[in-house]
C-alpha cells in the first residue's frame, strides 16, 4: 500500500457498506447491524462523521466515527469504532485517521474528545496516549436496549 487518502465520507453506496462489514469484525462481533440506511444516517447527521482511510485502489482500509454533541458545559465528542484492516496495520493509518477526527472536532468547537478502548488493545491504547488522550479514573457504564 503506497498511497493513503484520509477523508470524511459523505456518500454511502453498497460498496462502502460491504467494506465496513469487512472491517468491523476485526474490532467487534457486533457488526451485523450495518446497513446502507444506518451508514447514511451516520454520514448525513451534521453532528456525526465517518472518517475513512482509503488505499490507492479506493479500498476502505481504516475508519472511525466521530459524534459531536452539546451539553451544558460545552461541546463534547466521542470517537467510536476505530479500526484499521489487519493488512494495513503498522503504517500509521490509525494515527492519521485520529488526527483528522481531532481537527474536525476542533473545527466544530469541541472542547474535549473521549473514547474508550479495551485494555487488550495494547497498540491502540499506546496510540491514544501518544496523541494526548489521558486515562480517566471513572466507571464507564452501558445499558443495552
Amino acid at each position: 500500500m503506497k498511497s493513503i487518502e484520509i477523508r470524511e465520507i459523505h456518500q454511502v453506496d453498497q460498496k462502502l457498506v460491504d467494506q465496513v462489514i469487512t472491517l468491523l469484525p476485526q474490532l467487534t462481533p457486533i457488526h451485523n447491524l450495518v446497513t446502507q440506511a444506518t451508514l447514511e444516517e451516520l454520514v448525513l447527521d451534521k453532528n456525526s462523521a465517518l472518517i475513512g482511510a482509503y488505499s490507492e485502489d479506493n479500498v476502505l482500509v481504516g475508519m472511525l466515527s466521530l459524534v459531536v454533541f452539546t451539553i451544558p458545559t460545552g461541546k463534547k465528542a466521542f470517537i467510536e469504532d476505530v479500526v484499521v484492516d489487519q493488512t494495513a496495520r503498522g503504517m500509521g493509518l490509525g494515527e492519521m485517521i485520529l488526527c483528522e477526527a481531532i481537527e474536525l472536532a476542533k473545527s466544530k468547537g469541541v472542547k474535549r474528545i473521549e473514547l474508550s478502548s479495551r485494555p487488550s488493545r495494547v497498540p491502540a491504547n499506546k496510540l491514544y496516549q501518544k496523541l494526548g488522550f489521558k486515562i480517566r479514573e471513572t466507571n464507564f457504564y452501558r445499558l443495552e436496549l
